[in-house]
């Protein structure tokens, strides 16, 4: 299966919390809202009905995401000069993050 770690910004990530999942008042805060489970499943069903809407087939869709509060940059080393994705220095720092979502998905 797939997992995504997807990039937002506090705007985004506030609407979608409040006009998707649903969360009110402390739930709110930014960017604590990112790790509410019922957020992320909702996160990820969108990113599924997008893939969906685009003709991906069932197994391109992504079932678990984790979103991100920054940027990747070439300053931070997560980016090429080009705006590649450096894939080493995304792995190495998110290693733990990624073994969480694949768990996730063999409990289920």
């Amino acid at each position: 299966f797939i997992c995504a770690l997807v990039l937002t910004d506090e705007k985004k990530a506030l609407h979608f919390a409040k006009e998707t999942v649903g969360l009110t008042g402390a739930d709110l805060a930014y960017p604590e809202c990112l790790a509410n489970p019922e957020f992320r499943k909702k996160a990820a069903a969108s990113l599924a009905a997008t893939a969906k809407a685009a003709g991906r087939k069932p197994f391109e869709f992504p079932k678990f995401c984790r979103l991100l509060d920054e940027e990747w940059t070439p300053e931070n080393g997560m980016l090429t000069s080009a705006m590649k994705l450096k894939r080493k220095p995304l792995e190495e720092k998110y290693a733990d993050t990624i073994k969480e979502m694949f768990a996730e998905g063999a409990e289920k």
